[in-house]
């Protein structure tokens, strides 16, 4: 939910979503603590990251303003969250050219 384009998450969603995580977790027996927000974003991270793979492997075998809209807002939504958490600052440093390069080779498929 959090990572879906439809869904369009802010900030204060995202807070109230976490929230609700932590009541679900703790009604369920389940261990809570105030790291739940982070490991959420960290969820997101790895899907999103998960997802843009897919909408560029269907970006480059069918083409489409959908693929491409999508690989572009997987990519963004990775470089948010790790913009969010100084201990995933490195990790962006290591994405950063990655993901400049992957939006550039998205666009020159696009022409094809």
């Amino acid at each position: 939910l959090l990572a879906q384009p439809e869904s369009e998450v802010g900030d204060d969603m995202l807070a109230s979503l976490v929230q609700y995580y932590r009541v679900c977790g703790s009604e369920s027996g389940l261990p809570v603590d105030a790291d739940t927000e982070r490991g959420v974003s960290y969820a997101t991270l790895f899907k999103c990251l998960v997802y843009a793979g897919a909408a560029a492997h269907f970006l480059d075998r069918f083409g489409g303003e959908h693929h491409l809209q999508r690989f572009h807002y997987y990519l963004n939504r990775c470089q948010t969250v790790i913009g969010r958490w100084p201990a995933l600052r490195p990790l962006g440093a290591v994405l950063g050219p990655k993901f400049r390069a992957a939006r550039s080779a998205a666009a020159k498929s696009r022409t094809r």
